[in-house]
């Protein structure tokens, strides 16, 4: 037996597509839904920045004293969807990414990372990725949990630090990394704190 796990949003669409089909309601119908979806999410929605100064979580600090500050803190539409900094829940991302694990990490391989420390706000949780470009129309910075992610991802690649390739797959760039390691050297040979379980690993 096949399970397919769709999120809240999802399923209301998926609920509105049905009751189309059945007539039971009209198409007028569903476009006032999705106005009240799109004016509810405009209302509420405010963003999340990248902080100016170092913040206090355990994965950005982690981040930050290995060597790889450059890779995080990147403003990203769709920041708000999760309660804690830009910086931080983009560290934990990059930790997954650059984990030695032997399947392909893929952009859902970040989120279910951040969904599993319980990071998304459940005021954003399921906002579809047509919704949040309907409400990016009227000049919100908002996005998709999952397009987020995306947006912090494709900004490493565009600065070199990763690849992507089809269906969400994404590679790090070892060589790039390693580079900029290299120039934080001297900095973090004299950052006495630093322990082997903060460093983050860099996979094969």
């Amino acid at each position: 037996m096949t399970v397919i796990a769709m999120n809240r949003a999802e399923i209301d669409r998926m609920s509105v597509l049905q009751d189309l089909a059945t007539s039971r309601i009209k198409v007028t119908e569903a476009a006032t839904l999705k106005r009240t979806q799109i004016e509810r999410y405009r209302n509420s929605y405010r963003h999340r920045s990248p902080s100016k100064v170092p913040g206090s979580g355990a994965c950005e600090a982690a981040a930050r004293k290995s060597g790889l500050a450059e890779l995080i803190n990147f403003p990203v539409d769709g920041a708000e969807c999760f309660t804690v900094a830009v910086a931080e829940w983009q560290a934990v991302v990059l930790q997954a990414l650059l984990a030695p694990t032997k399947p392909p990490f893929r952009t859902r391989n970040g989120l279910a990372t951040l969904r599993s420390r319980r990071w998304f706000d459940p005021s954003f949780a399921d906002i579809s990725d047509e919704i949040a470009s309907a409400v990016r129309e009227s000049g919100i910075a908002i996005n998709s949990p999952i397009g987020a992610v995306d947006s912090y991802l494709e900004q490493l690649e565009r600065l070199g630090f990763v690849h992507s390739g089809p269906t969400e797959i994404w590679r790090a760039s070892h060589t790039r990394i390693e580079e900029a390691l290299e120039l934080r050297a001297p900095l973090r040979a004299n950052d006495h704190e630093t322990s082997e379980s903060e460093e983050f690993s860099l996979g094969a």
